[in-house]
């Protein structure tokens, strides 16, 4: 209760907008990806990540108001976990495969001033920002490496991949279409035989 608010006095207006209080504010939280490390037989580690995908690059409104939801992600998220396991430490992630420069700058923003905030209140959190070549790297890529060692026909996303692958195997991911093969100019082409035998003796034989 007592880092809501503070949280209230710290972070832009915008990140508690329509929230009335604590309850409401956590009964809103989603979490994407939900991961327990385990060693030893204990958790050693929770990881809670958010992801998203928008086609014309990551956007909710202005910047400001971007930087604000990204904000309210991060912050619900840590509250949800602190509460659900509070002596663990925690990796807060936030997921975008396209972002602007400009908008990568509000993201990262966001996720320092998270940071900031428990700095001097929590050391266990960690917030990271995945976007842009670096989600290609440490997500698509490994992800599509998985295509032959998981069968589970539920992941929709591997299953995708896994048909295109059934197509071309030298790209699993973009496999050639018919349109998209070129037409060698420089080869001589020859034309074809033209050969008509009608009825009719006047007609030519070429």
């Amino acid at each position: 209760e007592q880092w809501y608010q503070d949280g209230k006095s710290f972070f832009p207006e915008q990140v508690f907008k329509k929230t009335a209080d604590l309850k409401q504010f956590l009964s809103q939280a989603e979490i994407d990806v939900f991961g327990i490390c385990i060693g030893q037989g204990k958790v050693e580690k929770i990881i809670a990540a958010d992801v998203a995908f928008h086609t014309n690059g990551l956007q909710y409104g202005t910047k400001s108001e971007t930087k604000a939801k990204i904000i309210k992600k991060m912050f619900r998220a840590a509250l949800t976990i602190k509460h659900c396991f509070p002596e663990n430490s925690s990796e807060i992630l936030f997921l975008s495969p396209k972002v602007t420069p400009e908008t990568e700058l509000c993201v990262n923003d966001a996720a320092q001033m998270v940071q900031i905030f428990f700095a001097n209140r929590c050391n266990k959190f960690k917030f990271n920002i995945i976007c842009n070549d670096t989600f290609k790297i440490k997500v698509f890529d490994e992800v599509a490496l998985l295509q032959n060692k998981v069968a589970d026909t539920s992941e929709l996303y591997l299953r995708a991949v896994q048909m295109a692958a059934l197509f071309d195997k030298r790209s699993p991911f973009l496999p050639q279409t018919s349109s998209s093969k070129m037409i060698d100019r420089s080869v001589p082409t020859q034309k074809l035989p033209i050969e008509l035998e009608p009825n009719d003796s006047n007609a030519f034989r070429n």
